[in-house]
This record gives structure tokens, sequence and C-alpha cells, in this order.
């Protein structure tokens, strides 16, 4: 469950050069080639964000999570149904000689759709989250073009993962 957000799009190596050649038609075959390579060789990095940790992040902001992480009790916070967006937008500088000479924008968009998640909160942490399902769908788009699109089939977490 640990997936990051270049792993869930698993964008094909074919896939970014076609996006590359096509926002970069204007530039010659050979800088079509570098800046492709360029990108293919960064985005994992780009995009090395966790699933699991988009989750955290929004479940951290909901009042009744707040309430439990500033103590010092354990408690099982039962979720309701809802709906968890992420958007990122990461970029990557292509420079020679240390001056950028393109800037690569790239725009992700996440949607998670949890239902029946139980959290384990303790010591001031979301320790846990127990069993539930949930479903994801998403984009991934370089300068404008989209790369990759994803949606999951509904994941059962049918016991606990463990944080």
């Amino acid at each position: 469950m640990e997936t990051t957000l270049y792993e869930f799009f698993a964008p094909g190596k074919g896939q970014i050069t076609q996006v590359a050649e096509k926002w970069a038609q204007h530039e010659l075959p050979v800088a079509r080639e570098i800046v492709a390579k360029a990108v293919s060789e960064e985005l994992a990095g780009l995009l090395d964000v966790s699933l699991v940790g988009i989750m955290l992040r929004a479940w951290s902001k909901y009042e009744l999570v707040r309430k439990y992480l500033a103590s010092n009790e354990t408690v099982l916070v039962p979720l309701l149904t809802h709906t968890i967006e992420s958007t990122h937008e990461p970029s990557l500088d292509l420079t020679q000689a240390n001056i950028v000479i393109k800037r690569v924008q790239f725009s992700v968009s996440l949607e998670i759709e949890v239902e029946g998640l139980v959290l384990k909160i303790g010591q001031g942490r979301i320790q846990q989250i127990e069993a539930g399902n949930f479903t994801a769908s998403g984009s991934l788009d370089c300068e404008g073009v989209t790369v990759a699109e994803k949606k999951l089939r509904p994941l059962n977490i049918p016991a606990s993962y463990r944080i």
C-alpha cells in the first residue's frame, strides 16, 4: 500500500517521449530527445509522493483526528465515507552551465474515495489504518498534455496497515 504517485501512474518511457515531442515540436529533434530523456530520468523523483502520505495529511486536518493527535490517548476513530482530492505541480528545470534553459511543468490530480476506514491514533500520531475500502483515480499532465490517467478498482484493506 506504500505506493508513490509515480508507481500509481506508471507512465511508460514511450508515453513520456511522445508527450515531449508533442509539446516541443518547435524545437530541434535533438532538443526533443534531450528533454524527453531528462523527463523520463527525473520523473520518478518528482513524483516520489506516497499515496498513504497524502491520505494521512488530509486526515490530520480533520478536526476529530486533530483532537486525538493532540492527546496521549489511544483511540479508534471511524471515518465516514469521504473523498480526498489532491493536486501537485512539480516542475523540472533543465539547465546548461547553471542557467535554466527550459522548465518542464507537470500537473497531477488525484482523487481517493474512502469508505469505512478506522484510524488507530496513539502517542500523538496515526499508527494504523484498520479495515475498509478505497478507490483512487487521477491524471498526470506534462505541459498541458495528458501523460497518464489511472483508475484503480476498489481495494479492500482486510485487516490493518501499520504506519
